[in-house]
């Protein structure tokens, strides 16, 4: 199911991304196929949420990107935000 998420690694990194399959996506990430994530070290994801449509998913990664706010970020991982 396509999903929009945030990974963030053991130096406090954050990757925001959206996928069709969070599963195989996540694999790349962990196994350094990723070129934005491959110096991540022990990436987690930390946020995730699912949609109908791939589209659905890439319009939430865009949004929350616009925030260009890490504090905004970390609210939505706390839920005191929504998307």
């Amino acid at each position: 199911m396509p999903s929009t998420y945030i990974l963030k690694d053991d130096t406090e990194k954050i990757y925001i991304g959206s996928c069709v399959s969070l599963d195989k996506r996540y694999n790349d990430h962990l196994n350094h196929n990723t070129r934005t994530t491959k110096n991540f070290v022990n990436p987690k994801i930390i946020w995730n949420k699912e949609f109908e449509t791939l589209k659905d998913a890439r319009a939430c990664e865009k949004k929350i990107k616009k925030w260009k706010s890490r504090k905004m970020v970390e609210l939505l991982i706390e839920s005191k935000v929504e998307v």
